[in-house]
């Protein structure tokens, strides 16, 4: 029997089909997932709610907001033959993730969207079936468009390779596996040092980039997503760096190099094909917004976001394939990554991505952020790009599900918030403005 074909929907994404041989899936924490089947017309749909409603003025991306986005689904449903008199919904999410302390609230947005779910399923007259939501569990809700049939589950247990727990690994292993992972260009480098000295020659940059022919093609193809395009054709790289902007066309050329360097086999970090990258990315954009917001280096939060994660690859590499304790054991007896990386290879993934760094002669500032982005008071330099990528990082984790493993304590979160100036921080409107429209791209 062939294998049934599955998507993952992730925040913002929805999909309305007719009987086909396919299984939508999205693993959820504060988000809210929606399916809507009509059994007798034979539709289903899916979609992947962020917010419950637009927190800052923008036309874009609908799909995310339960206001706009679960309107246009049943829409689209109703237009393929779906009636409202026959279809079924089932929904889950809402989570606050990790144990549940007074400064998690400010993550309970989840709740809203749940009430406008709620709603406007009401007003549609829409019976509701199963909802698994709130608690402190991430859950993956799955459709099946052959069947009809939702799955609602925790999304972290997995029952197979069970019989892997005793797997062990040592720091002299770790150590010697920093050599198999594929080095970042070091026009990339180049890039990173120039950047974090905040004075840089954009003519020396697009001279590398005009060097290497393969290079310049895929910095265009990402020049004309609709992440950094205007709809206007951008065809050279001076034709790009008119269009675009210096700093918009240096982060293009910047995640050129990163996404292939992410592409590399991550067999146990991403709960969904690309995961790692799109949780750096958002985390990258986040964490630049923030140091907007406190007149520190955008650029240096910017790279340091998109790097603070590469001790996971590097761990990853010592893994075999379909290794899943750690998906298992990460809400297990409240464990954290951290205590479950150390229980397995003896460092965890901070500092497997410190050496790393090291290795490549990083920045100190990027260093910092790879070692301490889970513990910022550690931080032994006096910017502090290391709070502002541990907050981006956590805000990341609790509304971008379904991306990499980890959620983050956010235990000091109140007091950091605080120290950056930032006690007042709106984290519905910051979501807001955090566009993965690249997701697209990037899987």
């Amino acid at each position: 029997m062939k294998k049934m074909k599955k998507i993952m929907l992730l925040a913002g994404q929805t999909f309305a089909s007719k009987p086909t041989p396919l299984i939508l899936t999205s693993v959820l924490s504060s988000c809210i997932g929606v399916t809507l089947y009509d059994k007798k017309a034979k539709i289903g749909g899916m979609i992947h709610l962020l917010l419950a409603k637009p927190y800052i003025e923008t036309e874009t991306e609908p799909a995310k907001y339960a206001s706009t986005g679960l309107p246009n689904l049943l829409k689209t449903m109703y237009e393929k033959g779906a009636s409202s008199e026959n279809i079924k919904a089932n929904i889950a999410g809402g989570a606050l993730t990790g144990t549940i302390k007074e400064h998690d609230m400010a993550f309970d947005v989840g709740s809203h969207t749940l009430d406008a779910v709620y709603e406007i399923l009401k007003n549609e007259n829409i019976d509701i079936e199963t909802a698994e939501t709130g608690g402190t569990l991430l859950y993956k809700i799955s459709l099946d468009l052959l069947s009809g049939e939702t799955a609602i589950n925790p999304a972290h247990y997995d029952k197979k390779n069970q019989n892997q727990v005793n797997f062990k690994q040592d720091k002299l292993h770790i150590k010697n596996s920093l050599n198999n992972i594929k080095p970042i260009p070091q026009i990339v480098l180049k890039i990173f040092r120039i950047i974090n000295e905040n004075n840089y020659d954009f003519d020396d940059i697009t001279k590398e980039v005009k060097k290497d022919q393969v290079v310049s093609a895929k910095v265009l193809q990402l020049c004309n997503t609709s992440f950094f395009s205007n709809s206007k054709k951008i065809d050279s790289i001076s034709h790009a760096l008119l269009i675009l902007g210096e700093d918009t066309l240096v982060k293009s050329i910047i995640l050129t190099y990163i996404k292939v360097f992410y592409n590399q086999s991550i067999k146990c970090y991403s709960l969904s094909k690309g995961g790692l990258y799109h949780h750096t990315l958002g985390t990258a954009i986040i964490a630049e917004k923030i140091a907007e917001m406190t007149n520190e280096n955008p650029f240096s939060a910017y790279a340091a976001g998109l790097l603070h994660d590469i001790g996971m690859l590097v761990l990853d590499q010592s893994l075999p394939d379909g290794f899943n304790i750690l998906y298992n054991d990460i809400n297990k007896d409240n464990q954290g990554l951290l205590k479950i990386e150390t229980n397995l290879f003896g460092l965890n993934h901070c500092t497997a991505g410190y050496m790393l760094a090291r290795k490549w002669d990083l920045p100190d500032t990027i260093c910092d952020v790879i070692l301490n982005h889970h513990n910022p008071e550690k931080t032994w330099l006096p910017t502090k790009l290391t709070y502002i990528v541990n907050i981006a990082d956590i805000i990341m984790s609790q509304f971008y599900a379904g991306m990499n493993l980890d959620y983050l304590y956010t235990n000091r979160l109140k007091s950091n918030l605080i120290l950056l100036g930032l006690q007042n921080l709106s984290f519905e409107e910051l979501v807001d403005t955090v566009t993965l429209n690249i997701s697209k791209e990037l899987l």
